[in-house]
């Protein structure tokens, strides 16, 4: 052990990560990016909304204690494996142009975001649980025959989805999911089977706002298309 642990004061990339047991992290401010591996073991502490951004191929937050604050944690291309081990997250955010990415372990977090640009596929540990207190997952190229896959690594084995205020998805397709709390709701979309507590036939629109602020600008939806009265 030391007296002192490091305080990551400002924007930071590097290449690898390595928080033991027993050791502490403090991210004070900005953007913490970490590309080659990362392994917290140790004590992570965010002080604030700061944002950690991770590209490694294999991360693990097996064995951390996460003090999370109003942080974002945000899992971009590159990452193929991650286990967030057991601790708590406030907000965890999946951007990915496509691939495949296996979780190992389940997720505890305030709020969960996930938006792919083309086709892509999310594998969970058999008997893993995604729990967050609301979810999004979204293909923003459904219109193209893309789709965002959640699947368990075990076909025929559950992989739990626990979203106590609501779960919206858009551009997926589903297997061996069993949902609780809130209904799962999903549009464009397609059950592959053996998912319990879902919905595949809502009609759910997504604001990305990529042409102006106008809310009756069809672009500006994903899918494209300005919601009706008939749509959630």
């Amino acid at each position: 052990g030391c007296d002192k642990y490091p305080v990551v004061p400002n924007t930071f990339c590097c290449w690898g990560l390595d928080v033991r047991s027993g050791a502490t992290l403090t991210i004070d401010r900005g953007v913490f990016f970490v590309s080659g591996m990362l392994t917290v073991a140790g004590t992570l502490v965010f002080t604030g909304a700061q944002t950690l951004e991770i590209s490694a191929p294999k991360a693990s937050f097996a064995g951390a204690t996460i003090v999370p604050a109003e942080s974002t944690v945000r899992i971009l291309d590159g990452v193929e494996q991650i286990d967030f081990g057991s601790s708590g997250f406030n907000y965890v955010e999946i951007v990915r142009s496509g691939g495949t990415l296996a979780l190992s372990a389940g997720l505890r977090a305030k709020s969960f975001y996930m938006r792919v640009t083309d086709s892509t596929e999310v594998v969970f540990a058999a008997g893993c649980t995604l729990e967050a207190g609301m979810a999004v997952c979204s293909c923003s190229a459904v219109a193209e025959g893309k789709c965002l896959s959640l699947k368990s690594a075990e076909s025929g084995t559950a992989w739990y989805l626990k979203t106590p205020q609501s779960a919206y998805m858009t551009g997926v397709r589903v297997s061996d999911s069993t949902a609780s709390g809130a209904t799962a709701i999903a549009s464009l979309s397609a059950n592959d089977g053996r998912n319990t507590n879902w919905t595949f036939d809502a009609d759910l629109r997504e604001w990305v706002g990529g042409t102006d602020d106008k809310f009756e600008t069809a672009a500006n939806w994903s899918p494209v298309g300005v919601p009706t009265d008939t749509t959630d």
